[in-house]
């Protein structure tokens, strides 16, 4: 019953997805007037448009080594514990989805309102997929506390190579660390848009741990949960990227449907993959 469920709202969402990629991403089609809000496009069409995509391994290989920079940087542990805690999970091994997302929104938003050369406002957006590296592996550490995890990633969880209570302390570190980084955008928007995530993440918490009586309302409180968890990261940082690049509400809001409705579906197949892959195929505990 989950798993058909789960694979009859993954389409829809993904639909409503591609649709509003669609609307964001007017400077990457062959039209003059976008077929679904019928707005001018603010520069030409490039027959050979960037590829935003190519960029991609060299930013995310630049942006570990930034964060192991900044984790280092701050680190007044008079043991190498907290900083080699802090930079465990930062090894390259994950998916780097939340990162990618935000660095692709801001690559086609930045092509289209003609700001590829505006390297303070792409160094400010390449800050917010830093953090949203860095907010994801955050909760991780303490995702593998509550959930007792013994493997991430392929390899021993941290709270099981060290300890439950030094997993805490160095998710809050990293958080600490992040927060820095998010004051450092100078930008007020930004700042109240990206902590709405810690916000939803912790409502999210706390909604995982309840259920509901009634299938439409539990499955309805799944979603909400799925939301605060996972797609609210993806949405605020997508939304962030939009604000440092333009004050245009419709491209702020676009960018943030978006990235709720690629985290939301990212979320479910990533739930429905307990139902039918092992622990080795996923490289985490069930």
């Amino acid at each position: 019953m989950v798993r058909q469920r789960l694979l009859s709202v993954v389409p829809h969402i993904l639909g409503r997805a591609h649709t509003r990629l669609r609307l964001v991403i007017l400077g990457l089609t062959p039209r003059k007037i976008h077929q679904d809000i019928a707005v001018e496009r603010s520069i030409p069409f490039n027959e050979e448009p960037k590829k935003i995509l190519s960029v991609l391994p060299s930013h995310l290989n630049k942006m570990r080594r930034e964060i192991h920079r900044h984790l280092d940087k701050y680190c007044l542990s008079t043991t190498n514990d907290l900083k080699d805690m802090a930079n465990y999970y930062f090894d390259g091994e994950g998916k780097s989805v939340r990162p990618v997302m935000a660095m692709l929104m801001a690559n086609a938003i930045n092509s289209h309102l003609g700001l590829d050369d505006e390297d303070e406002v792409r160094d400010k957006q390449r800050q917010i997929g830093m953090i949203c590296e860095m907010w994801q592996t955050s909760s991780l550490l303490h995702d593998d506390v509550i959930d007792q995890a013994t493997t991430r990633r392929g390899k021993t969880s941290v709270n099981i190579r060290w300890d439950s209570s030094r997993s805490v302390l160095a998710g809050n570190y990293i958080l600490g660390v992040s927060t820095i980084l998010l004051a450092k955008t100078e930008n007020p928007q930004v700042v109240l848009c990206m902590s709405q995530i810690l916000s939803d993440l912790v409502n999210g918490e706390f909604q995982q741990m309840g259920s509901r009586s009634n299938e439409d309302a539990r499955f309805q409180l799944y979603i909400d949960k799925t939301f605060n968890k996972t797609a609210s990261l993806m949405a605020n940082s997508c939304k962030s990227v939009a604000i440092l690049a333009t004050d245009d509400k419709i491209v702020q809001d676009m960018a943030y449907n978006y990235g709720q409705n690629i985290g939301i579906a990212f979320q479910l197949v990533d739930d429905l993959l307990d139902y039918v892959a092992s622990a080795d195929q996923l490289g985490a505990v069930n």
